[in-house]
C-alpha cells in the first residue's frame, strides 16, 4: 500500500467543499459547508485555555463564552450549556444545546429554560441586560439552520 493523500479545497458561490484521499484503497470523504457557517464559528469561538473550564472539552467541542451568574457561572461552548453552581460543591447542571425546546425571561433577570425530556431549570443574573444577551445568545445557537 502507499501513501498516497490528495487534498482539495474548493470553492462554488456560497459552499465550501473539501475532499480528502489518505491513500488509493480509501473512500473519498467530501463534505460541503456554507461559508457563512464556517466564517462565523471559529470567529466566535474564544481562545480560553481547557484547564480553566470545569469539565473536559468533547472532540471537535469549541468554547464560546462564559458570564457570571448570582451564584454560580454559566459556560457556553459548541455542543452544550454547563452552569457550575458555587453554593453546593460539585454540583452543575451540563444540557446539550440541541435538547433545549424552549427559553424565555421572568421578572427581568430570570431566564427559564425547558428542555425536551422534561427537564428545566432557571438562571438568575445580576442585570436585566446581562439575561437578555444570554436569551439573545442561546436562541440563536438553537435555532433551526435556514440552510444545510
Amino acid at each position: 500500500m502507499s501513501a498516497q493523500a490528495t487534498y482539495y479545497i474548493g470553492q462554488e458561490e456560497d459552499i465550501y467543499s473539501f475532499e480528502v484521499r489518505i491513500d488509493s484503497t480509501s473512500v473519498v470523504s467530501n463534505v460541503k459547508f456554507p461559508l457563512e457557517m464556517l466564517d462565523s464559528t471559529p470567529t466566535s469561538l474564544s481562545t480560553t485555555p481547557t484547564n480553566e473550564l470545569p469539565f473536559r472539552l468533547l472532540a471537535g467541542e469549541g468554547y464560546i463564552k462564559h458570564d457570571n451568574l448570582t451564584d454560580g457561572i454559566i459556560y457556553l461552548t459548541a455542543y452544550r450549556l454547563f452552569i457550575s453552581t458555587e453554593k453546593a460543591r460539585d454540583s452543575s447542571i451540563d444540557c446539550p444545546i440541541r435538547s433545549i425546546d424552549s427559553i424565555y425571561i421572568k421578572d427581568h433577570i430570570y431566564l427559564c429554560t425547558q428542555c425536551k425530556y422534561l427537564r428545566s431549570f432557571t438562571l438568575t443574573f445580576f442585570t436585566e441586560n446581562q439575561c437578555r444577551y444570554w436569551l439573545r445568545k442561546l436562541t440563536e445557537i438553537i435555532a433551526v439552520p435556514t440552510r444545510l
